[in-house]
């Protein structure tokens, strides 16, 4: 997800919350606090602070983290989420997964599996497969148009 970060005469710019999140945690590797993961980035286009998710509390994880932040312009607030210790690697494949096209392709796919049965279902298949994928392109190019479109303005 992307979150307004700044808005001038030049353009605006955009943060992607996932990017920020693999950023903190590679900073946070470098410092030996593996142990550490963000889940969740979030900023709102009027307020000064962004509120950073991390699986646990640790008092030299925010200070690096505040000051990594406070460097490039960004105020940070930190809440937790205590769940124990899932399995973050799948967690994050799954919710990769959903943001890709291919998803939304195989579950087009396999409702028109169960609508078409027999031998022209696997032209079915094949076609609404295809509508589900360009669909979901077509889709999320919309929704990064206007950054792109801001991107070349002076």
């Amino acid at each position: 997800m992307y979150f307004l970060f700044k808005k001038s005469p030049l353009g605006v710019l955009n943060i992607w919350s996932e990017g920020v999140c693999r950023f903190v945690e590679e900073y946070l590797e470098r410092h030996n606090l593996k142990s550490i993961s963000c889940r969740s980035f979030y900023i709102q286009s009027k307020r000064d602070k962004a509120l950073i998710v991390l699986n646990r509390k640790d008092d030299e994880a925010e200070k690096i983290i505040s000051d990594l932040m406070d460097a490039i312009g960004i105020k940070t607030a930190f809440i937790y989420a205590f769940d124990g210790e899932p399995d973050i690697n799948f967690v994050h494949k799954i919710t990769s997964s959903m943001r890709s096209p291919w998803f939304y392709c195989s579950l087009t796919a396999l409702a028109a599996l169960f609508v078409f049965i027999g031998l022209s279902g696997l032209f079915w298949l094949s076609f609404w497969g295809s509508v589900g994928w360009f669909g979901s392109k077509f889709t999320m190019f919309l929704r990064l148009s206007p950054w792109r479109s801001s991107i070349g303005k002076n």
